[in-house]
């Protein structure tokens, strides 16, 4: 998969786990900073990789950022992490 692909999924991710997470009843028992700083990490995670999607798409195909194979495999488990997460809080 492509570099711009793969943040804009994990976009797309973020902001599943945003919504989840906001959405969530908490236990009494949790400590009071858990339900304010879910919902906060994961709505700057959907700005950072939105913006970083918008960055990488408006770089030409054959840029050397857009290419690099260590972007691509940063990219997809931070997809797979992600995913991880909509999955347990959703």
């Amino acid at each position: 998969m492509e570099a711009v692909t793969l943040a804009w999924i994990a976009s797309a991710l973020s902001a599943v786990l945003a919504l989840a997470a906001s959405s969530v009843s908490y236990a009494p028992s949790v400590p009071r900073w858990i339900p304010v700083a879910l919902p906060a990490i994961s709505s700057a995670m959907f700005l950072f990789s939105t913006a970083g999607a918008i960055a990488l798409g408006r770089l030409s195909p054959g840029h050397r950022i857009r290419q690099s194979r260590s972007l691509r495999f940063m990219l997809a488990v931070v997809v797979l992490l992600a995913l991880v997460l909509v999955v347990l809080v959703g």
